[in-house]
């Protein structure tokens, strides 16, 4: 009998290491950011900025539209990070505010359930991604990109509202991963790291 509560001990344990935070990561395996492109200090980012969006408002279907603006959400906060990195701070203004417009036009998409948990689990894929950089970058120029990513975890906390209760509550250790890594990225600074 003894043995057996032992063994229930240690699955109950394993169990709550599977909520990240230092153990085992629901963000585990996903795909990291692409290299940057075009980023706003260069002389045709212009241009790209304007075919990207053009892009996004043709596509007829809301889940291809969705899963475009990702994609181009991707890239933009790739941009910015770079811009962190390089400390260009116009041009981090710039990729920032084009990271969270094309979020907005993703979570603003007329999308079916399965399409929104794709869409909830790329957000929170992205927010990570940025708070997991963000201690690396450089402390003094890094503060906007915390800024955009409160931001962008306020607006997706207001639109998973919407999500069916099941389909929300799948994605919770995820979201709890999301929201730690942004309060850890906040507790660096605070902390002078």
């Amino acid at each position: 009998m003894r043995r057996l509560s032992v063994f229930w001990c240690a699955l109950s344990w394993a169990s709550l290491a599977g909520a990240g935070h230092g153990l085992i990561n629901s963000f585990a395996g996903i795909e990291w950011l692409p290299a940057p492109g075009l980023t706003p200090h260069h002389v045709f980012y212009g241009a790209e900025r304007w075919w990207d969006q053009r892009s996004v408002a043709a596509a007829r279907d809301p889940a291809l539209r969705m899963r475009l603006a990702v994609s181009l959400a991707r890239e933009r906060l790739a941009e910015a990070l770079a811009m962190v990195r390089a400390n260009e701070q116009a041009a981090l203004a710039v990729a920032l505010a084009d990271w969270q417009a094309m979020l907005a036009v993703a979570l603003s998409a007329e999308l079916g359930e399965d399409a929104r948990v794709e869409l909830a689990n790329a957000v929170l894929e992205q927010r990570y991604i940025a708070a997991t950089e963000y201690q690396d970058l450089p402390r003094a120029a890094r503060a906007p990109l915390l800024s955009s990513l409160q931001a962008v975890s306020a607006s997706y906390a207001a639109w998973a509202t919407t999500l069916a209760r099941p389909r929300r509550e799948a994605l919770f250790f995820r979201e709890e991963e999301a929201r730690w890594s942004v309060e850890m990225a906040q507790a660096a600074d605070e902390q002078g790291l």
